[in-house]
């Protein structure tokens, strides 16, 4: 079991750290679900890997949000930086952005993001060598869950250690 914690600033950061986390997730400027947290330029995605790293913590980064054509560009610099800046994976929404982090950087452990609203039917057009992780949301429950990926090899299941947010905002519905 990992212990993954949020990290919306480089204070989250070291609170998580301090606290255990075996790994943290968080989010640079672009791409990702969290745009109310303080995230990460470039600098100090470069400090909180050095940081966490050094303690043996792994990072991984958020890019889970759908991507536009227009900003295809964008996410393959961020992509390429990331990967540079020794990134532990990167955690995803859109399958588009699959498909650009396997073509930019195939060695990239990805992670499902909870906004792909994990369902079994909708997993079954993933390759099973895609997608290493999957982060649940906090309301699917333990049935739920065997019954989705029995068919899957994955290494890892995480549950959100965030509390679960109402239907009425959850990104399932938005």
């Amino acid at each position: 079991m990992e212990i993954l914690s949020p990290a919306g600033s480089p204070e989250h950061i070291k609170a998580a750290v301090r606290s255990g986390a075996d790994a943290v997730y968080l989010g640079t400027q672009h791409f990702n679900a969290r745009q109310n947290a303080a995230n990460f330029d470039m600098q100090e995605l470069e400090n909180a890997l050095k940081y966490c790293h050094a303690r043996g913590v792994k990072v991984y980064i958020a890019l889970n949000t759908l991507i536009k054509d227009c900003e295809l560009k964008l996410a393959e610099k961020e992509i390429v930086a990331i990967a540079r800046l020794g990134a532990d994976a990167v955690i995803i929404q859109d399958l588009a952005m699959v498909q650009l982090v396997k073509d930019i950087v195939p060695q990239m452990p990805l992670h499902a993001s909870t906004q792909m609203s994990v369902h079994k039917y909708r997993w079954q057009c993933i390759p099973a060598d895609d997608l290493r992780e999957v982060l649940l949301p906090t309301d699917k429950g333990t049935c739920s869950t065997h019954r989705t990926f029995s068919w899957i090899h994955l290494r890892q299941l995480y549950r959100s250690c965030v509390p679960p947010i109402s239907a009425a905002t959850s990104s399932q519905f938005l």
